[in-house]
């Protein structure tokens, strides 16, 4: 499964950051940057903008 689809599916179950690295077993650090690169790909320009509501049904995601 590719990194940004598996953070997609943590970010779903409401984990914390910190519950997303300890599962990873990465650094909080890294899953920030992971997020960062995760709001670029979907096209997110604020970083309080969620992932989730970005891949909801009918949400127009760039390909």
């Amino acid at each position: 499964m590719g990194a940004e689809l598996q953070l997609l599916r943590l970010i779903e179950r409401d984990l914390p950051n910190k519950g997303i690295a300890s599962y990873l077993g990465i650094s909080e650090g890294e899953v920030s940057g992971r997020m960062v690169r995760l709001h670029q790909t979907l096209g997110l320009t604020r970083p309080d903008d969620n992932p989730r509501l970005a891949t909801a049904p009918g949400s127009k995601t760039p390909n």
